[in-house]
C-alpha cells in the first residue's frame, strides 16, 4: 500500500508555513454536514529535521484564529481556521493538539447582517453578500465535479482544469433576514429553494469555494469496496469494518399536502395532494403488517406549506418531504486501509461500487460517497472511514412552494 503524506500549512502568507511532523490526524469532510472538523496532534521533539517543525516554532505558529490549509498527497482537502489549541504534559511526554473546522464553521456560528437586501439578486450575488462579513475574499462558486477533482487529485495530476464556474442566475424572490439568523442557514435555504445543495471545498492553494450543485447520481464509479467469503471462514477484500443500516424511524408512508386557498374546480375539491412513499413501502428491507391486504400500517404526515396554490405545487411539496426522509433511509459506513485507490484520494460527491458477499441477500450496487474521514495514528495506522448512500437517493426539489 502506498505511503500517504499529510501537510498542514499555517498562516496566509504565500500559502502558509508547512508543518508535517504531527503524529496524529483526524479530518472529516461531509457534503451533508458543513463545517468539516479536523484535528492534528504534535508530540514534543527538540530534534526536528526542519526548523519549521521544531516544538518552539510550532507553538508560536499555531494560534487561535490563524488560517490553515490541509493537503493529503498534495491534494487540497480543506481551508479553515484554528479554533482550539491544547497543550498536554504527562509522564509520557508533551503533546500539542490543534483543531478547528473548515471555512464553513464561521458561517455556521455567526449572524448575517439583517440590513442586507437580497430580493432581486442572482443567487451567486446573494451568497457573496451573505458571506462578505466573515470572509476577506469573494465567494467562488464551484461545481460538484470540480470539487471532487480538486479533493481527489493534486493539481499536477488533474485531468480537467476548467476555469468555468457554474452560473446560478435565478433571482431571489422575497427573502427576509432577521437579527440572529445564521449565515449558513440562510445560504442553505436560498440554494435549496433553487434545487441545489450547498457544501464547501477548496479550489486552489489560495481560494476556497462554495459548491452549489446537485449530488452526482450517474457516471463512472471511481472506487470499489468489496468483501468476500474465503475458505476456512476467512474474509477477503478491502473492507475492514462495515455497518449497513436501514432506518425507517422518521420515514412517512404517505404525505398529504394542503394548498393555502381552495383550488380550481378542475383540481382536488379539498385542495390537497396525497403522495404515497413507494420507495419505502416497496423496499425489500421493509416488512408488512401481515394483514390480508399486505399493506403497511400507515405513517401519515400532513403539511400545509406556504405559497402553495395549485395541485402541482402541493404535489411537489409532498415529494420534497419524502425525498428528505428517504435520503438517510439506507446508509453504509465503511472502514478501509489507506486514503484512496488508483492514485485518487477518496472524495465526497463521487460514486463507488460496493459488493459484500457476506450480506444476505448479497449487497451489490452503486453508491454515492457523502462523507470521508481521514485518520492516522501510531496505534491505528492510516485508515479512512466512509459514509455512502444509494446513487440517486438524495433528491433536491426546488422549494419555492415549500
Amino acid at each position: 500500500m502506498p505511503e500517504h503524506t499529510a501537510k498542514l500549512f499555517v498562516g496566509a502568507g504565500r500559502g502558509g508555513i508547512e508543518l508535517t511532523n504531527f503524529d496524529e490526524l483526524d479530518c472529516t469532510i461531509d457534503m451533508l454536514a458543513p463545517g468539516s472538523p479536523w484535528t492534528v496532534t504534535f508530540w514534543y521533539s527538540d530534534g526536528a529535521v526542519r526548523a519549521e517543525n521544531a516544538w518552539r516554532n510550532v507553538k508560536a505558529l499555531c494560534k487561535v484564529e490563524e488560517t490553515v490549509r490541509l493537503t493529503l498527497d498534495d491534494a487540497e482537502q480543506l481551508h479553515g481556521r484554528i479554533e482550539k489549541v491544547a497543550t498536554r504534559t504527562s509522564r509520557d511526554g508533551r503533546t500539542l493538539t490543534v483543531s478547528g473546522r473548515d471555512f464553513a464553521g464561521r458561517a455556521l456560528d455567526w449572524d448575517a447582517d439583517p440590513t442586507i437586501q437580497l430580493k432581486g439578486k442572482q443567487l451567486g450575488e446573494a451568497l457573496e453578500l451573505l458571506f462578505r462579513d466573515v470572509y476577506a475574499v469573494p465567494v467562488v462558486l464551484v461545481s460538484g465535479a470540480e470539487q471532487s477533482e480538486v479533493q481527489g487529485r493534486p493539481q499536477r495530476q488533474r485531468r480537467t482544469r476548467s476555469t468555468s464556474r457554474p452560473r446560478r442566475a435565478k433571482k431571489v424572490d422575497a427573502f427576509k433576514i432577521n437579527a440572529g439568523d445564521r449565515i449558513w442557514q440562510l445560504a442553505d435555504q436560498l440554494c435549496r429553494r433553487n434545487g441545489y445543495l450547498l457544501w464547501c471545498a477548496p479550489v486552489s492553494e489560495q481560494t476556497a469555494g462554495l459548491v452549489v450543485d446537485v449530488p452526482v447520481s450517474t457516471g463512472p464509479t471511481l472506487y470499489t469496496f468489496e468483501r468476500r467469503q474465503l475458505p476456512g471462514g476467512v474474509l477477503g477484500g478491502n473492507i475492514l469494518d462495515s455497518t449497513l443500516t436501514y432506518d425507517g424511524t422518521d420515514v412517512p408512508t404517505v404525505v398529504t399536502s394542503f394548498a393555502e386557498a381552495p383550488l380550481d374546480s378542475n383540481d382536488d375539491a379539498h385542495g390537497r395532494a396525497a403522495i404515497a412513499n413507494t420507495r419505502y413501502t416497496q423496499h425489500p428491507a421493509v416488512a408488512h403488517d401481515g394483514t390480508l391486504s399486505g399493506s403497511l400500517i400507515p405513517k401519515p404526515r400532513y403539511i400545509k406549506p406556504r405559497r402553495v396554490r395549485t395541485l402541482e405545487d402541493a404535489q411537489k411539496a409532498a415529494d420534497r418531504v419524502i425525498a428528505e426522509a428517504m435520503a438517510d433511509f439506507e446508509t453504509i459506513e465503511l472502514t478501509v486501509r489507506g486514503w484512496g485507490q488508483n492514485g485518487r484520494l477518496y472524495a465526497v460527491n463521487t460514486l463507488a461500487r460496493v459488493r459484500d458477499d457476506t450480506e444476505v441477500p448479497v449487497l451489490d450496487g452503486v453508491y454515492l460517497i457523502t462523507r470521508v474521514g481521514f485518520h492516522r495514528s501510531r496505534s491505528g495506522g492510516t485508515t479512512a472511514t466512509l459514509r455512502l448512500v444509494p446513487a440517486g437517493a438524495i433528491q433536491v426539489f426546488p422549494a419555492e412552494a415549500a
